[in-house]
């Protein structure tokens, strides 16, 4: 069934899905405060980290972490230990400075000797919560804002705030997770008023310790974002997503969702907090919002690498396609114009080649682009569906298909395409906005029809191309579910044929928009 937009979060269930970003893929992009207020002499032990500079502009009942690394800007680094830190309270203040009454209070409640948020507050065996250990030491024993327990029990909205040697974290609830594992309430009991459009102040102080003394501020606005989606992976597709994003001031999403606090190695998930606040920046469902509605969703989404259970597809585009929205002018899907970020080859004269890759959009009803094809020796083995990144095969690549290619009869052509998703139906995942997209373009189905006029019909082959990063593990893939490589001989017959493929459903039937010719010449 499509899922309709919901009254109310529900949360439940739990299944390990990649995310999107990965730890591997997603890192925190932070800065320092700009405005910090502190009056010791080193203004800079406090800090707001995160929002970082260039996420402060947040979906409409976003939760979020305020996180500041003590003397240094970088959560996957060797951050600068400090001993004996203290107590600090994070405040969040409606308009554009720290006045009034706070709408949001979270203060942490560190040990007496050591100065630091205490394990024995952390509840580590929390059903929801996935720990994955630290990749250089193994530790998986870090403090979270999100388990902690105490003072007032683990549902308690204003105790998730923690203080280690080496940063200080807080958990702000927005809305969008108000009956998951939470009372939802301020201290006297009250509801708290959900975090709709507007500018907002967060405040920070050092009550004690070290960090005593020390403020700083940092304004935040909820309300519209555009988000860029895609994979981060491999590093030049990240650089051009970053690039192109941040050209056309595009939300790119690096700083931690809450419910995926990460610090050094560490990573910390809980799928039924970051799931909800990934998929609201992408299209905004929640009852109450004041601007940011399903109508006023804007995405522009790279296809590229995207396999069939990372979050990019489960919850971004689940949520596109959930939301009727693949088809609109306020959603643009992209590809790379030779299929590549970067392809580096071996040219026919045996020499090493780079060329560079650029965004190229789909057009509206276009569900089918050709970005390549290759020509080199037929080598009369079969690789559809395999890209190694260090084939030293010769080849030639043809970039332009409106003229045809050129072969010869002892050749083979390598055919490379994109598709993108089609509008579909969806199923409920394991977790509240999490999608299971039930219909897209999974094969193609070729006719080649030869210089006297006969036609081949070949078996339809599979849109799932699998990609070789590491030349030292060729066992090791990444599956993109919208790309495909599909190889093709044409025996010793001179003269032009004539390729003709069109995409074809998960039932089997032809996709409108996803016809595509050429031309070959055998000589």
């Amino acid at each position: 069934m499509k899922k309709k937009p919901i009254e109310k979060a529900v949360f439940y269930g739990k299944k390990l899905v990649p995310f999107l970003m990965l730890l591997g893929l997603l890192f925190t992009l932070s800065c320092s405060g700009s405005d910090s207020t502190g009056s010791n002499t080193d203004a800079s032990l406090i800090t707001i980290d995160v929002p970082s500079a260039n996420e402060t502009v947040l979906a409409e009942m976003r939760d979020f972490y305020v996180i500041g690394y003590f003397g240094a800007d970088n959560a996957h680094g060797d951050l600068t230990y400090v001993d004996y830190p203290g107590d600090v309270k994070i405040e969040l203040y409606k308009g554009s400075a720290a006045t009034g009454v706070p709408i949001r209070t979270v203060q942490s409640n560190v040990d007496t000797t050591t100065f630091t948020t205490p394990t024995s507050v952390m509840d580590y065996d929390y059903s929801e919560g996935h720990n994955w250990p630290d990749r250089k030491t193994g530790e998986t024993l870090k403090i979270i804002p999100d388990i902690v327990t105490e003072p007032g029990g683990f549902y308690n909205p204003e105790n998730k705030c923690v203080v280690s040697n080496n940063y200080y974290a807080g958990l702000f609830l927005g809305g969008v997770t108000q009956d998951f594992d939470t009372t939802y309430t301020d201290a006297s009991g009250n509801p708290l008023q959900d975090l709709t459009a507007g500018t907002y102040t967060i405040k920070v102080t050092g009550l004690s310790g070290k960090l005593s003394g020390y403020t700083d501020t940092k304004t935040i606005t909820l309300g519209l974002t555009h988000a860029s989606l895609g994979r981060f992976t491999p590093t030049s597709t990240m650089d051009k997503l970053i690039s192109y994003s941040r050209a056309k001031d595009y939300r790119l999403y690096f700083d931690p969702f809450p419910g995926y606090f990460f610090i050094g190695g560490m990573t910390y998930e809980i799928f039924n907090r970051w799931i909800p606040n990934n998929s609201i920046e992408v299209v905004n469902v929640m009852p109450g919002t004041l601007v940011d509605d399903v109508q006023s969703a804007e995405n522009d989404v790279m296809v590229y690498n995207v396999p069939k259970n990372c979050a990019t597809h489960t919850v971004e585009i689940g949520a596109i396609v959930a939301n009727d929205l693949v088809e609109t002018e306020r959603t643009t899907f992209h590809y790379y114009d030779i299929g590549e970020p970067t392809i580096t080859y071996v040219n026919a004269s045996s020499q090493n080649t780079t060329i560079d890759g650029s965004f190229a959009d789909f057009t509206a009803g276009d569900y089918l682009v050709l970005p390549r094809v290759e020509i080199q020796t037929n080598d009369n083995v079969s690789s559809d569906n395999i890209w190694n990144i260090a084939d030293p095969t010769p080849k030639t690549l043809d970039l332009d298909l409106k003229d045809g290619i050129s072969m010869t009869s002892a050749d083979e052509f390598i055919v490379y395409g994109v598709v993108k998703q089609i509008p579909s139906t969806v199923t409920d995942g394991s977790h509240t906005l999490e999608y299971l997209i039930d219909d897209r373009i999974s094969q193609i189905m070729y006719t080649i029809t030869a210089p006297d006029d006969s036609q081949t019909t070949e078996p339809p082959r599979e849109v799932l191309l699998k990609r070789i990063y590491d030349p030292a593990d060729p066992t090791w893939t990444s599956e993109s579910i919208y790309e495909f490589k599909h190889e093709f001989t044409l025996g010793s017959g001179n003269g032009t044929y004539t390729v003709s493929l069109v995409g074809l459903d998960t039932s089997g039937n032809e996709v409108s928009g996803s016809r595509e010719s050429f031309q070959v010449n055998v000589n």
